[in-house]
């Protein structure tokens, strides 16, 4: 993957820095649409590794130097054109440094061009980049840049100014190049203001500086510039000076171009001195120069020529690979389109068939829950009329009876004694007893169905709650001889509504009682531990069959009779109980229901608490 990478990066390298001038499908910035590799680039970057930012130094430098060639060459659109891609990429990437010297390089082209304020504009770009990131020595070169500016347009105080910011970052920097430029530049500056002495000065300081630099071509340059200065105010001997050591670094050199100028100097030097003799000598080797740097000129043309042709078949062999890369980039993108386009005509069908099958989902839960809801509804109409109908019939018997015994009484009232008279009030008074607590339990059970019934929890004595109940049925249980034996013996307390646990145990102890045999016992136990209370209330009686025992606690299965013992009751006792156990989280079941022992046990999910 990194060396198919490499390549890929190379490839678009390569098509970036010689891809011509600009052309038909090109941006103004002479950049075909698709060369520039932002998405390679911006991998490469986010990488954050030392051979990726060393990757993207190398991309850059490659661009510079290209941009550098075109001025060097005096091309200055061309550089322009590569300098405006530079800039682009940089903005991209958000690379300051590279910003910072793309409107550098861009304010040199345009000051080239002659364009003093586009010039003026990207080197003031360029100025608060690099004060943003305190890069004093690049700073100092754009202040001498727009020193250079300021002279050509006549802003002789601004541009001195400028020469000196840069003289004072340079040499802070101690960069002798950078030193020596400015040098160079305040000589032009005294030129133009026709201050010779001034020139003489910083044109020698340059020299200096190129000196220790070590930049012999400056150097060389430099030198025999002074000594053409020194000839135009007289100083002869010392331009003669200045041209030998000039022609001895051009010869050094090989540079045949300063050669020709520093021998044509030195035989004026001569002349301006009177020995003509060393004037026509060193005439003759400038003319001997002269013609070298002819036929040099006239090769370099020759070669000029074939690099051009060379070049142009180059240019429109990777005009060609570029219209192919085009080519197969439109081809990719239809590709991609089709794709696309593909994968959201899926993605539609997909949440379309999601959305139908949800809706049928969701249409078939319905109907479930309809029909369980219809289901529910019809066993609770069942259930409603079954429970009108006991409920009619326990209320009729007993007022039947009253009524019956007050009929009988009113019409034998001078007729019977006072015993028969007592008998018939005690059976209406037990009567009207159980009229009462039918009644009481059938507005307790009303209560609880329509949520009216709110457990008020507190803190009790199990054992002392249930001595309380066996205390209350004691003579109950005395009228059939019975024993009730209240086996609870922790000293624990639990936490509940008393009321209704009181309520339930009291019933379960009734109908023991009720239901138990002449002499038998009723037994009362109690098991805790941290999470339940368990009662049971056991006796032996009568016993019931299965049938009976699975309706002991629905409302519309209510046995009037348990067996064939002559005791009754409404039922509605044990579905009280059973919604009283609910509230409290709890159960109650029957667990033996033979004749020998008949045992319910309710279980209360509350915490206990040690006594």
């Amino acid at each position: 993957m990194v060396s198919f990478k490499k390549l890929i990066f190379s490839l678009f390298l390569f098509l970036f820095v010689y891809s011509g001038y600009p052309q038909k499908g090109e941006n103004k910035t002479g950049l075909r649409e698709g060369i520039i590799p932002y998405a390679l680039l911006e991998e490469i970057r986010q990488e954050e590794s030392v051979e990726a930012k060393q990757k993207i130094r190398e991309f850059f430098s490659v661009l510079f130097h290209s941009s550098e060639q075109y001025r060097t060459h005096g091309e200055y659109e061309g550089a322009m054109r590569v300098d405006f891609q530079i800039l682009q990429l940089a903005e991209a990437l958000m690379l300051p440094d590279e910003t910072g010297r793309a409107n550098n390089d861009i304010g040199i082209n345009y000051y080239r061009l002659g364009s003093y304020k586009k010039a003026k504009d990207y080197f003031q770009k360029a100025v608060n980049i690099r004060t943003a990131l305190k890069d004093t020595a690049r700073l100092a070169d754009t202040y001498y840049n727009i020193g250079m500016l300021n002279d050509d347009m006549g802003n002789f105080e601004i541009a001195a100014e400028y020469y000196k910011k840069a003289l004072d970052f340079f040499k802070i920097k101690e960069i002798y190049d950078g030193m020596a430029d400015v040098y160079n530049g305040l000589a032009g500056h005294h030129y133009q203001m026709r201050e010779t002495d001034s020139v003489a000065y910083y044109a020698e300081k340059a020299f200096e500086m190129f000196e220790i630099s070590g930049n012999q071509e400056a150097m060389m340059f430099m030198i025999i510039n002074i000594a053409a200065l020194k000839n135009m105010k007289g100083e002869h001997l010392g331009a003669l000076e200045n041209l030998k050591k000039g022609i001895t670094i051009a010869t050094t050199l090989n540079n045949l171009n300063q050669l020709r100028q520093g021998y044509r100097s030195l035989s004026e030097t001569y002349a301006f001195l009177g020995r003509w003799e060393e004037a026509y000598t060193n005439h003759l080797v400038y003319e001997q120069y002269k013609d070298s740097v002819f036929d040099i000129e006239k090769t370099k043309v020759v070669e000029d020529l074939q690099t051009k042709y060379e070049t142009q078949k180059t240019k429109e062999e990777l005009s060609r690979q570029k219209t192919e890369l085009l080519e197969m980039d439109v081809k990719v993108q239809k590709t991609r389109n089709i794709r696309n386009v593909f994968i959201l005509v899926l993605l539609v069908v997909i949440a379309v068939t999601s959305f139908l099958w949800l809706r049928y989902i969701e249409n078939t839960r319905n109907a479930v829950i309809l029909d369980e809801k219809n289901k529910e509804l019809a066993t609770l109409n069942a259930t409603k009329d079954k429970f009108f109908s006991l409920v009619s019939h326990d209320l009729r018997s007993p007022v039947s009876s009253l009524a019956r015994l007050a009929l009988a009484l009113e019409k034998s009232m001078d007729l019977i004694s006072k015993e028969q008279m007592k008998e018939y009030l005690g059976e209406m008074t037990s009567t009207t007893k159980n009229l009462n607590e039918f009644m009481n339990k059938l507005l307790q059970w009303a209560l609880s169905q329509k949520d009216g019934l709110k457990p008020k929890f507190e803190e009790f004595n199990v054992c002392a709650m249930l001595q309380d109940v066996t205390s209350s049925l004691r003579s109950q249980a005395g009228l059939k001889q019975m024993q009730l034996i209240n086996e609870c013996q922790v000293s624990e307390k639990m936490v509940a509504d008393r009321a209704m646990v009181e309520t339930v145990v009291r019933n379960l102890v009734s109908n023991a009682l009720k239901f138990g045999n002449e002499g038998s016992k009723v037994l009362i136990k109690v098991v805790t531990n941290n999470k339940f209370v368990e009662i049971s209330v056991s006796n032996s009686g009568v016993g019931m069959t299965t049938e009976e025992a699975d309706r002991l606690f629905r409302i519309d299965g209510q046995a009037q009779m348990i067996g064939n013992h002559p005791e009754k009751g409404s039922g509605f006792g044990l579905v009280l109980c059973n919604e009283f156990v609910k509230v409290h989280g709890g159960t109650i079941s029957l667990q033996s229901h033979t004749a020998e022992n008949t045992c319910f046990v309710c279980t209360f999910c509350q915490k206990v608490k040690h006594a």
